[in-house]
């Protein structure tokens, strides 16, 4: 591949490297081989290479490499192939995939390696653009330099493509030194390339004319990459092209392109025959690449020891900062700084020092887990008390490695109001307080595919746990309670952490004073009593009064204002400042004197009177405006409120953008005490994925960890977890306060417009403005529809029309709540399903990727569909009228029966069945694992436990075994009916199909016993058990049925498996064990190693729980699994990094008990503790946190 081939050159005695030197297009070129492969090696060759020329620029490093059975934009990688390194994201064209660190419990991967040269990669793609403006490739015309003819080159020649061969990634190569054809390996095992590829328009052709070239990620490592499972997961994970052996030790010590040809699959079926023709392939890359680089270009370029150091540093730290970003991304810790700035702006000097003075407060802050409960009428003022005390907590905070998070749950933000959110948000606020919290976070992260799942709740409890050990102390203000979604599960969560000091606020509920009434020590249960706080409204009242313009100009009225509303106030800071509102609107003082003599009772009844005195001119808006704020699906900014507020239904032309309110802020005027304007921020959604689902995802499969949240119609529930969004900010509006909203929502009001907040009605009027502000910008606004929806079309049609995200993602939730009973409501539903034109205007600006228009042209199925997803019984009697086929897909894989099922909705399934629906027809959406649950209807209806309809679907044939038939409908669908049903405990149901002969054993991976034991449902458990459910079946989600009752954690389930026989499988206590060691149950260990056996011995089953267990551990449960024979020399090292990375002592005692020695020069901790008497040990522990290494 030289021009010319230049004498060779004197070299020191400690340069062992063999060198060719010449030259190419100008350029002086030194080659060198790798004696053997390896980055070891690579990297040998590059330091005694740089020392012999110390001059070198840069160098490409060319080979051959396993290549990714995948896609690129040059078409699939097939054998030889080239594959050239190319900055991809985050990654600098080359990773190092088996380098990396253990961080809290995870594998983290450390190896960033550095890009190419600047002058490589502009090299590389005017090589790109110059091939295909050619008729004659030039790689061609380099590679039939190599005679293939002569003896010696003939290696080089090219294999036939018959000797091309893929196999399924699962199917392993038995015997490496014997080719496929003698191992046996079978054809159908074989990836029919031809299929796969035929719709790939892009993909070259595979002809002796063209060489295919992919740039992208290339990763390196030590060891051969020989399993195509492992290969596949890889390089889903970093888009990984090629598997090579050679780069990381080059790249980090040299400015490098990477150039490989394709030899084999990285699979275990790898052979020598494609060698020599991919590593020629890739010297002709090499030597065309010099081609596009200018020699005086070359020659500016720094020397690379000078540049390389700074080149990794910094590929590193931008890998560091992307890997921050995509952690909070994928965590969306809810934002508690906005409520805690927001409430302590409305304080008033001095507010709340009574309480800070206070004994019980002295006393909570003495005591190492010290609770204290904060109870007060609605509009006392906690939410502001809560604040200062928060900021009386960080200035007092003198103690290191202490920790004061807080968290404001409010009912006007869906994202501060469950368990899942609270958690987030503490999570988030502990990792910026010690140095490991981002190793916890991205440990975290790819635990749940590199950020592509989101955590189960408990999860994050057991993450929030961890985190916890770090600190000696962690003080936890969590307020407004009361508005919190799922309080149930709050307090219980609050009342198990032990180690955390809580101070929490709220209305004095039922539910919440009898959750706390045994958690709490005596003497902590604090009620906000009329006197302390009647002085902070009385100061509050003063400062109004003499700072605001409308109320200073009334000095001689000023004592009689703050004692009349101090002594009606009862206690309650919202009633005040809603007096005060009004006051300042009087415009005499005889007006003044009126309005305190007939002040309102309550907050119920001074809302009333606001309501009342509202113009009539403006309450239309005023009411419409409450009624969104009230019953929307999601928080609304500003410019969202104004157009909706201009949008008329009623109109011929609903929306013009000249009756929009200016300024936008003046809306806070149709009712200005009732709601206000925050610093918080609307955040929307700009733009969805290509592979977004319409599907809401329903589990009911594993009963994985609930969220608190209810179940409700989410149109974007379905988007992949990993793609890229944009997202808005608006300033948002919302309701004044908690009270205004249980006024509206609990029908408290007693005005003429009690009627306009029933929940059909509200919802029935959001629904009918979307509709109707879409209607208006597909007819009036937006005239070239197919071209505004695409690109950056879409996201100026959100700009200039903001109500636009919300109409398109939440009119279908409203419309599903409001139900068609209403005609107005009707007229707007059932205009859009039978409208294509306007249904496919809503469908490509909330779905911009689906090619809608081609479905049109076959049936109406996607208005069926989602006339059904919302459950709107009118509009899809109205379509089936209409000719709609009943059983026709959507395209996207679900009938209309299958995405009713799906919702429960149930009397409309009924209505399907009846005018002949499928009810055997099977889910087809296989994109991805959570498109949807379940493959037919009746496993849908059994898991939302909807008896009648399982029934009805019986009737009419629904095979009531039905369930996935393939490995690849597994990994999509949960199993049969009666698994759903078993999952979710729906007993009634299980009885009722077994009844009608469903096989209890007709799905052995997807287990319905493993599903009822799993999710602790006795009764069914035992119902299947009777019913000859195999205890000894394997099932992919939970392993053995052992396995599965310890995963549901009831010790009387467990027994009665053991009676049973349950440990009696190959597979023994193995899992069941590591399970109860996980879930900290000692009770659960005891009982099973009552049955420890040999063969649980020989399978490790207690060296392995040992392995898993976690600083916070129960010491107890170290101990048996000690004396019961664990290996503790085995696994002595990483128990004892846990413990000292973590400050555990009780687990490093454990081991010196049983007779451990460590290094003692290797930690401080261990040492002391390892030189100590035993009895001495206690006392090191009783001083917790001052022993932390």
């Amino acid at each position: 591949m030289l021009d010319e081939e230049h004498p060779k050159l004197p070299q020191s005695a400690n340069d062992h490297n063999v060198y060719t030197l010449g030259s190419v297009q100008g350029h002086n070129v030194v080659v060198a081989g790798l004696p053997t492969t390896g980055n070891c090696s690579a990297a040998t060759v590059v330091a005694q290479m740089r020392n012999t020329f110390p001059r070198l620029r840069f160098g490409l490093l060319v080979g051959i490499g396993g290549g990714v059975p995948t896609k690129t934009d040059a078409g699939p990688i097939r054998l030889g192939h080239i594959v050239v390194s190319k900055p991809v994201g985050q990654h600098s064209g080359g990773v190092q995939y088996d380098h990396g660190k253990a961080e809290a419990g995870e594998f983290v991967r450390t190896g960033f390696l550095a890009p190419p040269p600047t002058v490589l990669l502009n090299a590389a793609s005017a090589l790109q653009v110059h091939r295909r403006r050619v008729l004659e490739d030039p790689l061609i015309v380099h590679l039939n330099r190599i005679n293939v003819s002569k003896r010696g080159l003939r290696a080089y020649k090219r294999p036939s493509s018959d000797q091309d061969q893929l196999y399924e990634p699962d199917y392993i190569h038995l015997d490496k030194e014997k080719s496929c054809k003698k191992c046996g390996c079978e054809a159908s095992k074989r990836v029919n390339r031809e299929v796969e590829d035929s719709d790939d328009e892009s993909a070259c052709e595979e002809d002796d004319d063209w060489l295919v070239v992919h740039r992208g990620t290339i990763a390196s490592g030590e060891t051969v990459m020989r399993d195509g499972l492992q290969r596949d997961a890889l390089a889903l994970k970093d888009k990984i092209l090629c598997f090579e052996m050679e780069a990381a030790g080059a790249l980090n010590d040299f400015p490098c392109l990477v150039v490989r040809g394709i030899s084999d699959y990285s699979d275990s079926h790898k052979n020598d025959r494609w060698h020599g023709y991919a590593a020629a392939v890739a010297a002709t890359y090499a030597r065309e690449l010099f081609s596009h680089m200018p020699v005086e270009q070359v020659k500016q370029c720094k020397i690379a020891e000078a540049v390389i150091r700074k080149m990794v540093e910094t590929s590193r730290q931008a890998a560091e900062h992307t890997i921050d970003s995509r952690v909070r991304n994928w965590l969306r810790p809810a934002d508690a700084s906005i409520n805690y700035v927001t409430a302590s702006g409305l304080c008033h000097p001095g507010t709340g020092a009574w309480f800070l003075k206070s004994p019980v407060y002295k006393k909570f802050l003495q005591a190492p887990h010290g609770r204290l409960w904060l109870r007060g009428i609605p509009g006392s003022g906690k939410t502001v008390l809560a604040s200062t005390i928060i900021k009386e907590l960080r200035c007092a905070d003198e103690e290191p490695e202490s920790a004061i998070v807080y968290f404001f749950f409010a009912f006007s933000d869906d994202s501060k109001q469950r368990l899942e959110h609270l958690l987030r948000s503490l999570i988030f606020q502990l990792s910026g307080l010690h140095k490991s919290g981002r190793a916890y976070l991205t440990s975290h992260l790819k635990k749940y595919n590199d950020g592509g799942e989101q955590p189960p709740t408990e999860s994050l409890v057991n993450l929030f746990d961890q985190m916890i050990c770090d600190f000696r102390s962690v003080t936890i203000v969590l307020d407004a309670l009361d508005e919190s979604n799922g309080t149930q599960s709050i307090l219980k969560w609050i009342t198990s952490r032990n180690r955390c000091k809580f101070l929490l606020t709220g209305r004095p509920e039922r539910d919440i004073e009898e959750a706390l009434t045994q958690w709490l020590p005596s003497n902590c249960a604090v009620t906000l009593e009329n006197e302390p706080v009647d002085d902070d409204i009385k100061a509050y009242v003063h400062h109004k009064l003499e700072t605001e313009k409308n109320l200073s100009r009334w000095k001689s009225l000023h004592n009689l204002i703050s004692d009349t509303l101090v002594e009606k106030a009862g206690g309650m800071f919202r009633w005040v400042y809603c007096q005060l509102e009004e006051l300042s609107g009087c415009l005499d003082k005889p007006a003044v004197r009126l309005m305190l003599r007939t002040l309102p009772l309550d907050l119920n009844h001074t809302y009333d009177r606001i309501l009342q005195n509202i113009p009539r001119s403006r309450v239309p808006n005023a009411i419409k405006l409450l009624q969104f704020l009230a019953f929307s699906k999601r928080p609304l900014s500003l410019r969202e409120l104004v157009d909706a507020i201009a949008t008329d239904p009623d109109s011929s032309i609903p929306f013009d953008v000249e009756d929009r309110l200016t300024p936008p802020d003046a809306i806070i005027g149709y009712c200005s005490s009732l709601v206000r304007l925050t610093g918080q921020t609307v955040k929307y959604k700009q733009h969805v994925s290509a592979s977004a689902s319409a599907f809401p995802y329903a589990s009911g499969v594993r009963p994985a960890p609930k969220s608190d949240a209810g179940s409700e119609l989410d149109l974007e529930a379905g988007s992949d977890a990993g793609s890229e969004t944009e997202y808005g900010h608006e300033p948002q509006l919302e309701l004044a306060h908690f009270s205004v909203k249980e006024y509206l929502l609990l029908h408290r009001n007693e005005t003429p417009y009690q009627e306009s907040f029933q929940i059909p009605v509200a919802n029935a009027m959001i629904t009918s403005t979307c509709l109707a502000y879409l209607w208006t910008l597909q007819n009036t606004h937006l005239t070239n529809l197919m071209d505004a929806t695409y690109g950056t079309g879409r996201s100026e049609i959100r700009t200039e029309f903001p109500l636009t995200d919300f109409a398109t993602r939440h009119w279908l939730d409203h419309a599903r709540v409001a139900g068609e009973n209403q005609e107005k409501l009707f007229f707007w539903t059932s205009r859009i399903f039978v409208d294509k034109p306007f249904m496919m205007f809503w469908l490509e600006v909330c779905y911009p990727a689906r090619e809608w228009g081609l479905m049109y042209d076959k049936d109406t199925a996607p208005a069926l569909y989602y006339a059904s997803l919302g459950g709107l019984d009118r509009s899809v009697r109205l379509l089936l009228d209409k000719g709609a086929d009943i059983n026709a897909g959507s395209g996207i894989g679900r009938s209309a029966l299958q995405i009713a099922a799906h919702e429960g909705h149930v009397e409309l399934v009924e209505v399907l069945i009846k005018r002949g629906a499928d009810v055997n027809a099977r889910n087809q959406c296989l994109r991805g694992p959570n498109s949807g649950s379940h493959i037919t209807a009746l496993t849908a209806v059994s898991n939302n436990g909807h008896v009648r309809t399982v029934q009805g679907l019986l009737e009419h044939g629904s095979d009531i075994n039905a369930g996935p038939r393939t490995l690849h409908e597994m990994t999509f669908f949960s199993g049969t009916a009666l698994r759903a049903a078993s999952a979710n405990g729906h007993l009634d149901i299980v009885q009722f199909l077994l009844d009608h002969d469903a096989d209890v054993n007709s799905d052995r991976c997807a287990s319905a016993l493993h599903a009822a034991l799993a999710g602790t449902h006795k009764e069914v458990s035992l119902l299947l058990l009777e019913r000859g459910a195999d205890i000894c079946a394997h099932d992919d989600d939970y392993g053995t049925a052992l396995d599965a009752a310890v995963y549901g954690g009831d010790l009387a389930i467990v027994k009665l498996l053991l009676e049973r026989g349950a440990h009696n499988t190959r597979w023994g206590l193995q899992g069941a064990v590591e399970a109860a060691v996980s879930a900290n149950r000692l009770d659960l260990l005891e009982t099973l190693l009552l049955h420890y056996s040999e063969r649980d011995r020989k399978n490790g089953v207690l060296n392995d729980a040992l392995r898993d267990i976690r600083p916070d551990t129960d010491k107890r449960i170290i101990r048996i699994l000690l004396e019961k024979g664990a290996d503790i020399l085995h696994f002595k090292n990483g128990l004892v990094v846990q413990a000292c990375s973590r400050g555990s002592v009780a687990i490093l005692e454990s081991l010196l008990d049983f007779g451990a020695k460590f290094d003692r020069d290797s930690d401080p901790l261990t040492c002391s503790l390892s030189k100590r008497p035993t009895r001495d040990r206690q006392a090191s522990s009783n001083q917790g946190r001052e022993a932390k290494p």
